[in-house]
């Protein structure tokens, strides 16, 4: 296996601020919740102040963390091609229309194909639409998507494009603190090699993987995409340093009791069950369960955060099982701690 250090991705780092501050307090929430750390508190200021732009409340569809199709305006694959944000929007308004509304059927979870110089399609649509569990101004969106997707993505880039500037700013401002992560983890890969990655990212099995790419952010905490040929793309910012210092700083009572607080749930106990036994994706746990593929999105990050499940990408499916050995290592702390 060989690790790749590709440096800093600008298209990334531009994108993932931009879907960051506009989930502020989704991903607050998740980094308390899931991946018990705190967000700096200039940070959180910085963030509180830009959310006030109106450009965050025009966007908030585009980028809502809890809509499906926001992976067709902040698309990972393209993000890796393309060198900077002026050639990612190339490649992004390039794409097909009709391929473009296929992609959203299917991130929606829709079984469509429909010709739209058809009467009945948009009928067909409204049906659809109107089962989903959204609010009516998120179903006209998703309506609106459908009926002329390039549409909707020449108006994420201009929104993007009002963006940065602001996004300049404050890269400007964190540029000192980046350079301190980027000499941190380029020391600590050095010394440990791909061995310090699958240490903190245990829901990812890096080790089955012919080449890993690490990318550097700004505030990311970690996130990843497998481009399906033995290759895996990690993006880890600034956020990332602080998460593994006060993960190894913890004592292992404090990892176990977020174990046990994932569990706190008869959803996620169930979930968790199914996957010992069925490696699963999205949408058949949401189907299995009856609920959202958002839920459970919702329910993943806190097993990610918890170390209990790991993550294999096949074809366009992103596939979930569970990692035994760290319940093992929790009931093994019960055993001890209650002389059991």
């Amino acid at each position: 296996m060989d690790l790749i250090s590709k440096g800093f991705n600008e298209v990334h780092a531009i994108l993932s601020t931009f879907r960051f501050i506009s989930n502020y307090h989704y991903f607050k929430i998740q980094l308390e919740e899931k991946w018990d750390t705190e967000m700096e508190k200039e940070l959180e200021k910085d963030v509180v102040e830009m959310l006030e732009d109106p450009l965050f409340h025009e966007a908030r569809h585009f980028v809502h963390q809890e809509i499906q199709t926001q992976s067709l305006f902040i698309n990972s694959s393209l993000i890796i091609e393309s060198q900077d944000i002026n050639a990612y929007f190339r490649n992004l308004l390039a794409q097909k229309e009709e391929k473009l509304r296929e992609e959203v059927f299917r991130l929606l979870g829709f079984n469509l194909a429909l010709d739209f110089a058809e009467g009945s399609s948009l009928q067909q649509v409204f049906e659809h639409i109107d089962r989903l569990d959204f609010p009516g101004d998120v179903k006209w969106f998703l309506i609106s998507l459908i009926r002329n997707p390039g549409l909707q993505l020449r108006t994420f880039k201009t929104i993007i494009d009002r963006y940065l500037p602001l996004y300049e700013k404050l890269k400007e401002k964190y540029l000192p603190q980046y350079h301190a992560f980027f000499e941190w983890i380029e020391g600590e890969v050095a010394e440990h090699g791909v061995g310090f990655l699958d240490k903190h990212l245990s829901f990812v099995n890096v080790n089955e993987y012919d080449e890993v790419h690490l990318n550097y952010s700004l505030f990311d905490l970690l996130s990843s995409h497998h481009q399906g040929d033995g290759c895996i793309h990690l993006f880890v910012g600034i956020m990332f340093q602080k998460y593994v210092q006060e993960k190894t700083g913890k004592k292992d009572m404090d990892t176990h009791l977020l174990t046990l607080k994932a569990l706190a749930d008869q959803t996620r106990l169930e979930i968790l069950g199914f996957l010992t036994t069925n490696e699963s994706y999205g949408q058949e746990i949401a189907q299995k369960f009856g609920i959202t593929t958002a839920t459970v999105s919702y329910h993943m990050d806190y097993f990610l955060g918890a170390s209990l499940i790991h993550m294999k990408r096949s074809g366009r499916r992103l596939y979930y099982s569970v990692n035994k050995s760290q319940i093992r290592d929790c009931l093994k702390f019960l055993e001890d701690e209650l002389e059991l």
